[in-house]
């Protein structure tokens, strides 16, 4: 039978050892629809066809009129009631006995579906569920709904089965690519929809208001996907602006030639940018580099390690004296920003420590930096406990591109499921490098696959760092101007990470998080990997990155964080942030237009806040004080949907609301 039940465990089914196999192998094993490339529906339409619910064409004609019987046969055969297409009254049959058919429905068989019908379908195959009355406020067009099929559309947007996006047309015919996409959540709920609110019981006890306002508690979705950026170390406002609230911001580089200027004195910084990333409702992604040094690459322009040690780890005056920086910087870090962080030592490894060689040299010291993360990551959460925030610091591991070393397996690599053991997180950067077509995201793919089948250890993997350039330079093999190729680029990741994903991809219940690299250009720096420009103007890439962000936070399976429980809200109620995917927020459901109004409020103590209108971000201060007035914006479409955030330096932190009132 279908179910409502979504997976969200983490990291099961990876394979023991997996050969190094350029990611366009296993892609071009993938049946193609021409005609659905980037669709919305794509995914759902490709799998539904590998699954043999759709025949293997050329063309898919999305926009092609179902009939009720095709839809019904498709239905019956995803249970596996039917291996082949059957005729319209076989097909009748088989759904009355198994109690599916609607009442009048047969009658209809061979008439194009309509989306009510469609619902209704959808409704008797499904286990109920509660809480559905509340999304007629999703539908201007509710009263068009027949009277016998209402339910159903109700029943079919809290499933997620069906998305509605401010009316639900109930008359209008299915094609072929909506179906696709209906039938493929009806099977597997973690595909399914999250509605944009979830009212409970508030609007059970109030219905038909056109305004409700709760406070709703967010946790994190085990199975759920950050998604973010490195905000270019306190961009975060702008991060806000054109990609809505993240859960995750990769913020600062620290290092150990910086923090200890004279021998045994500290220069602690004031981690003003971590600070920042929390006030903007972040979790915190920083890093330390400790260890690299010009001996070991020749490619930096100075030691991490000071000059008064020997440059190297195994020196054991250079070693203590390094583990005596970081239980110090660790320590003064828990006390400024009390915890919620992320921390890589070392970050960049392969990178930094020039493992990329394949060189004796190379084999040579990579057990010997094993050795020195594993004692480094001990020290550092040894300080995070004599800070009192023992299990708040969180520690990953990144790794970078391949090298020759790196694709011989794991019986040449002991050392990096050592790292791996003993982090929190593995994390990934990488960069393609197919000069021939720049826009290919292959490389990048090919190099998590390997990393995550045969590195992880199980662990949750983060993409910390990836991206291409969209520079004005047209591109010296293609002559494609350098913003479209980026623009190609993030538009063919997020299409393979959508297939990815799901059950059977390499990412499915792997992936905990992606950012890319980076937000911004900055005047003067020859960096332009941003996807805005320096005067503040997105790149086309900017909308592909917000379309892939959406699809995937929309999926029940993918989504940061979770609805635990909502109340009423009032002038009093109390308030906690834990984390960037842990968090109390004040939502706002209206039909009012609230164009040219302010919302007005007062807060116990100092905090910041952030309002989403609609899933986008219209608002953000990141100053903590106490009194916010925060200009709305509205429109005639109908139903808006406000959501506020709070965010504070220190976090996790507790607050409340003296006094709230839009006038």
């Amino acid at each position: 039978m279908f179910s409502n039940d979504v997976c969200l465990h983490r990291g099961f089914g990876l394979p023991n050892i997996e050969q190094y196999q350029d990611y366009r192998f296993y892609e071009s094993r993938r049946h193609v629809y021409q005609d659905m490339i980037g669709d919305d529906n794509e995914v759902a339409a490709v799998l539904l066809c590998e699954a043999g619910i759709f025949p293997k064409k050329e063309c898919f004609e999305p926009e092609r009129t179902v009939s009720v019987s095709e839809f019904m046969n498709c239905v019956l055969k995803l249970e596996g009631l039917a291996v082949r297409d059957l005729p319209a009254e076989e097909t009748v049959s088989l759904f009355e006995l198994n109690g599916w058919l609607p009442e009048g429905m047969g009658e209809k068989a061979q008439m194009p579906l309509i989306r009510e019908d469609m619902a209704e379908i959808i409704h008797e195959v499904l286990p109920e569920i509660d809480g559905i009355e509340q999304y007629e406020l999703l539908m201007s067009d509710f009263e068009k709904i027949s009277p016998s099929r209402q339910s159903s559309a109700l029943f079919a947007a809290a499933s997620g089965v069906m998305e509605i996006d401010r009316c639900f047309d109930p008359m209008r015919p299915v094609g072929r690519g909506e179906a696709a996409g209906a039938l493929f959540r009806l099977k597997h709920p973690g595909s399914r929809v999250v509605p944009p609110f979830d009212l409970g019981e508030v609007y059970r006890e109030n219905p038909g208001q056109s305004s409700y306002a709760v406070k709703t508690r967010m946790t994190p979705n085990p199975s759920g996907v950050l998604l973010g950026t490195w905000s270019r170390y306190n961009h975060q406002d702008v991060t806000f602006k054109h990609f809505g609230k993240r859960p995750v911001d990769r913020v600062d580089f620290y290092k150990w030639v910086l923090l200890e200027k004279e021998k045994g004195v500290y220069t602690i910084p004031n981690f003003f940018n971590d600070l920042k990333a929390h006030r903007h409702a972040n979790t915190i992604i920083t890093g330390i580099d400790l260890t690299a040094n010009l001996q070991w690459n020749e490619r930096f322009d100075r030691s991490n390690i000071p000059d008064f040690y020997e440059q190297d780890i195994e020196n054991p005056e250079t070693r203590q004296a390094a583990k005596d920086c970081l239980y110090a910087f660790v320590t003064e870090m828990m006390k400024a920003v009390r915890g919620d962080i992320i921390l890589a030592i070392d970050y960049e490894l392969d990178w930094q420590q020039m493992f990329e060689r394949n060189t004796d040299d190379t084999c040579r010291r990579m057990p010997i930096f094993a050795d020195w993360y594993v004692e480094a990551c001990q020290t550092a959460r040894r300080a995070a406990a004599d800070a009192g925030a023992a299990g708040r610091l969180k520690l990953i591991v990144i790794y970078n591109n391949m090298c020759d070393v790196i694709k011989l397996g794991t019986l040449y690599n002991e050392w990096r499921m050592k790292c791996a053991a003993i982090s929190d997180y593995v994390g990934i950067d990488s960069y393609d490098r197919y000069w021939l077509d720049r826009t290919n995201p292959a490389l990048t793919l090919s190099n998590m696959r390997y990393l995550i089948n045969n590195y992880s250890g199980g662990k949750p993997v983060m993409m910390v760092e990836n991206g291409t350039p969209g520079d004005d330079e047209p591109d010296p093999f293609t002559g494609m101007n350098g913003r479209e190729r980026q623009r190609q680029y993030y538009s063919k990741l997020f299409r393979a990470f959508r297939f990815e994903l799901l059950p059977g991809g390499f990412l499915n219940n792997n992936l905990s998080a992606y950012l890319f690299w980076d937000l911004i250009d900055i005047k003067g720096n020859p960096s332009v990997h941003g996807v805005i420009d320096d005067e503040g103007i997105e790149k086309p890439a900017a909308a592909e990155i917000r379309k892939g962000f959406q699809a995937i936070e929309k999926q029940r399976q993918f989504c940061p964080s979770l609805w635990q429980e909502t109340v009423a809200f009032k002038n009093g109620i109390s308030f906690a942030v834990e984390s960037g995917s842990e968090y109390d927020c004040l939502e706002i459901v209206t039909k009012e237009n609230h164009t040219g109004k302010t919302l007005y409020i007062e807060l116990a103590e100092p905090a910041s806040v952030l309002l989403e209108q609609n899933g986008e971000g219209c608002f953000v201060s990141g100053e903590e004080k106490m009194c916010h007035e925060i200009p709305l914006e509205g429109n005639a479409l109908g139903l808006h949907v406000y959501r506020l955030f709070f965010g504070a330096g220190k976090v996790p932190f507790e607050n409340a609301v003296v006094s709230f009132k839009i006038l």
